[in-house]
């Protein structure tokens, strides 16, 4: 699989790019007739959301979709207060350290994570992985970025 279109999140006033695909859940308990067409490999999902923590919440604030409109996917207008997720979005920050041509495996500088539970931030944790970076060999490095890419 390619490495894929990272959506966006604005947190603390920065935008940030989001190893994360919060819209995945409400589509499939939701919405799973809804179908979304690739535009290229980079974004098999179809489509590429653009999101917002504010006082504590996440919010969905853009969709650009290939596919169905907001307004068949949803009965309000943008932006929507995403309380159906819960789970841990891996938001990436500084340079990339490692590419990997695959999914969300790229590593860099330091990830964010900040774990959600019915769209309200319980926890935030930052991980620099710059640290021992460069004393890692090719395989620790591997191994780093699947630890990083999987943790939940």
């Amino acid at each position: 699989m390619t490495a894929q279109v990272m959506e966006v999140l604005v947190h603390k006033g920065e935008e940030f790019f989001m190893a994360a695909e919060p819209l995945r859940s409400y589509l499939y308990d939701q919405s799973p007739n809804l179908q979304f067409d690739a535009p290229h490999t980079a974004c098999w999902r179809g489509y590429k959301g653009t999101w917002e923590i504010v006082q504590g919440k996440l919010f969905l604030t853009d969709l650009d979709a290939y596919g169905p409109s907001i307004e068949e996917i949803f009965d309000v207008p943008l932006p929507v207060f995403a309380e159906w997720f819960a789970g841990e979005i891996r938001v990436v920050v500084g340079e990339q350290l490692l590419y990997v041509h695959m999914g969300y495996g790229c590593l860099y500088e330091k990830d964010l994570y900040i774990r959600i539970e019915k769209g309200i931030v319980i926890a935030e944790e930052e991980i620099d992985n710059r640290e021992d970076f460069e004393k890692l060999s090719d395989v620790e490095k591997y191994n780093l970025m699947q630890q990083r890419k999987y943790r939940s």
